[in-house]
């Protein structure tokens, strides 16, 4: 009889002290479950689960309730604190690591978080010693690799030369500032070879996967959107079809039909999005929109959050209410949606409207064909004129780096409520 193929047992490692985060971790178990659905998958939340539960339930409501607000020195607070809190949980991360090791017998173990990278090395070399099983920490750098991406580098450079024989560095290309070489870079910032370094064109969800696959030509015609009940169902469609949108009505949700010349918009800021901010995208959108006697549909789909959250019902209330509503604006106003809805529509936007989170952006990087621009809480008195480094400073640290990143990488737009209908009065000017 053929021997029967031992089944590997995979630890993902992730925290839920970011979205893109436990977004990255989905993606590779989605990729794992493809190679192998056979494979055994754990997953294991740092903040939730391996650091002192209250103390990372507060920092995880703490900084969601940040993002929502878009108080970025809030934010950033938080997460320095938690770069010095760090220390506290060290302990009990080498502690929970060498249990699960030994009690589950670990062949692969794959990092999308920050926290803990020298203490992790330290726990897969003690137990590489006691046991004689030797397993590499693959640390995946979720965020894009620029001089913001500290976070994740700090560990990686404190590394001894015996400790990096345990890890795997994954990320992408650099940015690298002028005359410096990719050498330098990494020397720089995480003092490994480009050797070292492990290039991944994208730790993405498998719906983005799919559609880097087509080409250039390729036109996503549909759009799938679910509902979370047949009370949102039933609300969306009093808000879009107020609009010019095609669509018929599905068992959880709608589809939406799509024309060639038809625009798509998108705004997504966030897993909890920046309340303000969105509601004034569409405010914009609807008042440039009645100033333009419009050639084209535009479909502008709005991730809202929780049905029942403050920001769907006041966009709803808002939309309800307008006067002289442009027939050729359909807004579609959603609550969380997956993966595959979320990558057609990247695909398919000729205009996105995101913040710069390191998973996003890299969603972005993978699918996104048209207009990219990056929200910023930047504020200004009076006069149109941004510098980068004004519109940057209303972007938490390490998203400023993705933000710049995929400005010069991909030509994206750093924008504001502000400046958003100056930008897209512009490009309906120049729309053929």
């Amino acid at each position: 009889m053929a021997k029967q193929k031992k089944q590997k047992t995979h630890l993902i490692i992730t925290s839920s002290g970011g979205g893109g985060l436990i977004q990255a971790a989905i993606a590779k178990e989605q990729e794992l479950k493809a190679e192998d659905p056979g494979a055994k998958i754990i997953v294991k939340d740092v903040m939730q689960e391996w650091v002192w539960r209250g103390i990372g339930l507060f920092g995880v409501f703490a900084y969601n309730w940040t993002q929502k607000r878009g108080r970025i020195f809030l934010q950033t607070l938080l997460v320095n604190c938690q770069r010095a809190a760090e220390v506290l949980f060290l302990p009990r991360i080498y502690f929970k690591l060498r249990k699960i090791l030994q009690e589950e017998s670990v062949d692969r173990i794959i990092d999308t978080q920050p926290l803990g990278t020298k203490v992790m090395i330290k726990a897969l070399r003690h137990f590489h010693k006691k046991s004689g099983k030797k397993i590499i920490l693959e640390k995946i750098a979720v965020d894009l690799p620029t001089p913001s991406c500290q976070h994740f580098f700090r560990g990686v450079k404190s590394l001894s030369a015996q400790d990096r024989e345990y890890l795997s560095f994954i990320t992408i290309e650099p940015l690298l500032e002028k005359g410096e070489s990719v050498a330098d870079f990494w020397k720089k910032h995480c003092d490994l070879k480009p050797s070292e370094v492990v290039y991944e064109k994208y730790p993405i969800r498998q719906s983005f996967k799919k559609l880097m696959k087509q080409p250039p030509s390729f036109l996503v015609k549909e759009l799938t959107i679910r509902s979370e009940s047949k009370k949102e169902s039933t609300h969306q469609r009093k808000i879009f079809t107020r609009g010019s949108i095609a669509f018929s009505v599905a068992p959880s949700g709608h589809v939406f039909s799509i024309a060639p010349n038809d625009w798509v918009m998108v705004i997504l800021l966030g897993s909890n999005p920046a309340e303000n901010a969105a509601f004034r995208y569409i405010a914009e959108t609807i008042r440039v929109a009645q100033k333009r006697d419009l050639s084209k549909k535009i479909h502008l789909f709005v991730f809202c959050g929780k049905y029942e959250g403050t920001l769907f019902q006041e966009v709803c209330h808002f939309l309800e209410g307008v006067k002289e509503y442009p027939k050729n604006v359909s807004v579609i106003p959603m609550s969380f949606q997956t993966d595959e809805a979320i990558a057609p529509l990247f695909h398919r936007s000729n205009i996105s409207i995101t913040k710069s989170g390191g998973h996003t952006a890299m969603e972005l990087l993978a699918v996104s064909r048209n207009h990219m621009w990056i929200h910023s809480e930047a504020k200004k008195e009076g006069g149109s004129s941004w510098t980068t480094q004004e519109l940057l400073g209303g972007i938490a640290s390490w998203e400023a780096g993705n933000a710049l990143y995929l400005k010069e990488k991909a030509k994206a737009e750093i924008v504001t409520p502000e400046r958003f209908a100056p930008l897209f009065e512009k490009l309906l000017a120049e729309a053929p």
